[in-house]
């Protein structure tokens, strides 16, 4: 009998933290809403190398006018999420060398890519050395 007692006490436990756990769930949900999608968004990859040497720059911050931005890693490599509806024709894309200590220091480049072109893939951004 006293076994039998345990074996109930346990599976009330289990049952009542289960509750527990889904009437937090819920009160949560209440309080701050369900997680919202923020929409649809298109995947910026690209490569950020040296004009002279065509090596990969690392530490390089390549951002958008919108705040979304990103740094190139050891091989150069940047990708960012760009929200769709901030993508019309083209969109205005910057890189600037914000570790100057690491390679040498770079020129900040401005460039415009289409839509086409962030879509399409890989993107190149080639930057110059300051003299």
């Amino acid at each position: 009998m006293k076994t039998l007692s345990r074996k109930l006490r346990s599976m009330l436990r289990a049952a009542f933290g289960l509750f527990s756990l889904t009437s937090v769930a819920f009160v949560m949900q209440a309080c701050y809403g369900s997680p919202q999608d923020v929409g649809l968004s298109v995947r910026l990859h690209g490569t950020v190398v040296d004009r002279e040497t065509q090596e990969p720059i690392k530490g390089i911050k390549v951002s958008t006018p919108f705040e979304a931005y990103s740094y190139s890693d050891s091989l150069g490599n940047v990708s960012l999420f760009i929200p769709e509806e901030e993508l019309l024709d083209s969109l205005r894309i910057s890189c600037e060398d914000v570790d100057s200590t690491d390679g040498g220091y770079y020129n900040r480049l401005d460039t415009l890519l289409s839509y086409q072109e962030i879509e399409g893939g890989h993107v190149s951004f080639v930057m110059d050395k300051a003299k």
